[in-house]
This record gives C-alpha cells, structure tokens and sequence, in this order.
C-alpha cells in the first residue's frame, strides 16, 4: 500500500471516531450515559485486541491467508522487540487504523444514543493508536502524561507488558490489560485452548497446558 493510501486510512479512522463523538452529543444526554458510554468503548477495544493478539499469536502463521503480514508482525515483535520503533505512526498503526475503521463503518447503522455513539469514539480512536500504545508499553520513561494515565491502569505499561515477552503465553493485553487479569484468574485461555484442540485437533502456539494430548 502506498505512503498516501496509509494516510488515507489512518485518518479516516480518526474521523469515524469524531463523527461518533458528534453523534453523542446530537441528542439529548446526561453525564452518566456520556461516561456509561466512553467505559463501555474501553472495555469493548481492552477485550477486542486481547482475543485477537491472543488469537493471532496461536493460531495463525505469516503464510496465512490475508492476515499473514500482520501475523509476520507480531513475530517479528517477539524476536525484535524493538523494531517497531524504527516505524513511525502512520507505517506502525495503518493496519489497525484500517480494521478500526471496518468496525466503525460496520456499526454505522446500528449504534444509537448517546452512550453507544460515545463508546464507538472510543473504540475507534483507540483502535488507530494500538501500536503507538504498544510503543509506549516497550518505554520504561513514556511520555509524562501517558505515564499517569498507565499508572492509573488505563492502559499498558511498561511492567504489565514485560511479562509477555518474558512468557509469551501470558498477558497479550495491548490496551489496559483489564481483561488478562480476569482471564488469567478465570483460566478462560486454557479452556478455550483445550476445545480448540478437541474440536479441531489444532494446538496453541504458545500452549498453557503442557502436553495436554497424551
């Protein structure tokens, strides 16, 4: 895809997403739909981009049809941690602007009032900046202001993330993370991994049960 077309997607992602927050505000609302709405888009893209790096990771390899370059991505990351920072903005979130933007497209006709518009502007937004906040995970000094907002357990940081690199079959978090302690404590990736296995004979990459087939 060319430098321009790159452009093109990322910014359409950006304004889907302040097309949603206008929405929001275009019928009557109250504080507490408006903040219903902006946790609601948090806890939808926290969920989101955990099952899908969980999924990716796991289950498909870079020759894989249509999302093999971004599978070859994330390997690449494992082994190159740091590569990603020689990619700026535009090259490092094209991929996921342009998914964001599906999505908001996608749910164009079906999100009403104002709490649904404001969670989709959430969403959106924060799906075209996945990898700059993956960018931010890998800093141990962030900017200042995303340093709070990490502490604060919004999103990823350094130390959460870490621990996926240190054990790749375990926090694939890449927002705030909310949902891999949940998981974690619920062992929901090592149920889904075995009915995975039992229905389709197909084992995680990064397995969490051992040698679970003798």
């Amino acid at each position: 895809m060319k430098r321009a077309a790159k452009i093109a997607v990322v910014a359409a992602a950006h304004a889907g997403a302040c097309l949603y927050l206008w929405r929001a505000f275009l019928q009557p609302w109250t504080i507490g739909e408006l903040a219903l709405g902006l946790l609601a888009g948090h806890i939808f893209l926290d969920l989101l981009t955990l099952l899908i790096h969980w999924t990716v990771d796991n289950y498909f390899t870079p020759a894989s049809p249509v999302i093999g370059s971004t599978v070859y991505y994330f390997r690449e990351h494992h082994d190159k941690a740091f590569e990603m920072f020689n990619r700026d903005y535009v090259e490092g979130n094209f991929r996921n602007a342009g998914f964001s933007l599906l999505i908001q497209l996608g749910m164009a006709a079906w999100v009403t009032g104002c709490a649904g518009n404001a969670g989709m502007a959430v969403a959106g937004l924060g799906g075209a900046y996945i990898t700059q906040i993956h960018k931010w995970a890998h800093m141990k000094q962030p900017p200042r202001p995303i340093a709070l907002v990490q502490r604060a357990r919004l999103l990823v940081g350094w130390e959460f993330h870490n621990i996926h690199h240190a054990d790749t079959a375990r926090h694939y978090g890449l927002y705030a993370g909310w949902f891999d302690r949940v998981f974690d404590r619920l062992r929901v990736f090592e149920t889904a991994e075995h009915i995975i296995w039992r229905l389709t004979g197909a084992r995680a990459v990064e397995t969490r049960l051992g040698d679970f087939t003798t």
